[in-house]
């Protein structure tokens, strides 16, 4: 398979791909969480630690005592969280943690570790806020300028590559063959 060929099916894969997330993006993209989304779970913390949520990414996940799941906070996590209430999220703490109620009945999965999860949106811990509704909005806002930036390249890449592919294709088919002929162009 030639270059152009690749180039070709490489743009016929990517562009509706990379189109669909991009329309997505701009025009579907999640709206701002308020209060009356957020369902509160309240309980003693069993465990904490820190999971590799990405290639460059780290999440806080943390497992109460009353419940079965854990709750994942990837959202922008350690920078997004407020130091001073991490410092007291230990073992039999108090915690208050916001999630969606859909998420409660369907967690999302975490398909590396075989481990499912409850996406954590607002946290409080022993009484002091670690990371609030607003600070997840902000942070999610922040998140989809990105996704709508690496979108769009994407999708300018995967065109162009289709691009190069169809002009390609098209020389190819319009340049009679040269067989039998020598190099200074005489027979």
């Amino acid at each position: 398979m030639s270059d152009a060929q690749k180039a070709l099916v490489a743009g016929i894969i990517g562009t509706p791909l990379f189109g669909f997330s991009t329309i997505y993006l701009f025009f579907f993209s999640d709206r701002s969480l308020s209060q009356s989304d957020i369902e509160v779970v309240r309980g003693n913390v069993a465990r904490v630690e820190v999971v590799r949520a990405g290639r460059n990414a780290d999440a806080l996940q943390i497992w109460l005592t009353s419940e079965s799941v854990p709750f994942r906070g990837s959202a922008g996590y350690p920078a997004s969280y407020r130091k001073e209430a991490l410092a007291h999220l230990t073992a039999s703490a108090p915690v208050e943690i916001g999630i969606l109620p859909t998420e409660r009945i369907k967690p999302r999965r975490d398909r590396v570790r075989a481990q499912d999860f409850i996406p954590i949106h607002m946290l409080t811990v022993a009484g002091t806020p670690a990371l609030t509704l607003d600070d997840y909005n902000r942070w999610n806002v922040e998140n989809q300028k990105v996704g709508k930036y690496v979108a769009s390249i994407l999708l300018l890449c995967a065109l162009f590559l289709l691009g190069y592919g169809l002009r390609h294709r098209r020389r190819s088919r319009e340049a009679p063959p040269n067989e039998g002929s020598t190099s200074n162009g005489l027979n």
